[in-house]
């Protein structure tokens, strides 16, 4: 099954007076449960098609088909309702509620569900379970370090078992350790969850370990590259 289909995406921002694209007639096809980056150097239109590939923007023209489902078709409500219920995200800085305690940062998509408290607890308690935090669900997060802080945010992500989990440059404010732990984690939680991840990165050990890599350039997919699932085993192992 096809989980995105990008299909001549294009956006520009306005500076002034003046419209300054970001993307330009972008286009690629993503399968369901794959873990692909979107690459390029700074400025190439990375996070502005992250950003509109999760609803967070909408293109000038172009469709975007998640899950078989054409977003631009949808209306606000519909489409805050598809992103609630089918996309994740983790962020670089984690954007965790200092406030709330790990498990009710966990917890926090759930509350806009309809699930009950024991359903909430459960499902937060396999997440940390899952994302090696079991026993922590009680500190906040100015407690934790930086890769435990992006363990949460994985969690977070994934509590409302969205079918894509969108990640913009998730290992930047890791050391390079600490990165290859938490590359190593999202690509354990897709395969055993069957969920897609995409991200927007320039780090080489998260784009060698990637199953597709599309380039960016100014605002242009220039190709998109699919590495042997052989290698792709091999770098994750190591």
């Amino acid at each position: 099954m096809t989980m995105l289909n990008v299909r001549h995406v294009s956006k520009s921002y306005r500076l002034g007076r003046v419209p300054v694209p970001a993307v330009r007639n972008a286009g690629f096809s993503l399968p369901d449960a794959s873990f692909s980056v979107l690459a390029g150097p700074s400025g190439s239109g990375k996070t502005s098609l992250l950003n509109l590939i999760g609803c967070l923007d909408r293109p000038d023209s172009g469709s975007i088909e998640i899950a078989g489902t054409d977003v631009g078709k949808l209306s606000e409500k519909a489409l805050t309702d598809f992103r609630r219920q089918h996309l994740g995200f983790v962020f670089q800085n984690f954007n965790l509620l200092a406030a709330l305690t790990v498990a009710e940062n966990i917890a926090y998509p759930l509350q806009l569900g309809k699930q009950g408290r024991a359903a909430r607890r459960e499902r937060v308690a396999f997440l940390l379970d899952a994302v090696g935090l079991a026993g922590k669900e009680g500190r906040r997060p100015q407690e934790l370090s930086g890769g435990e802080r992006q363990r949460v945010a994985i969690a977070r992500a994934l509590a409302a078992r969205p079918r894509l989990v969108l990640a913009d440059e998730p290992t930047a404010s890791l050391d390079r350790a600490t990165g290859a732990q938490i590359i190593a984690l999202m690509r354990k939680l897709q395969r055993e969850q069957g969920v897609s991840f995409l991200f927007a990165s320039h780090d080489s050990a998260l784009i060698d370990g990637a199953d597709t890599v599309i380039h960016l350039r100014d605002g242009t997919v220039q190709a998109a590259q699919e590495a042997r699932q052989a290698d792709c085993d091999e770098r994750v192992v190591a």
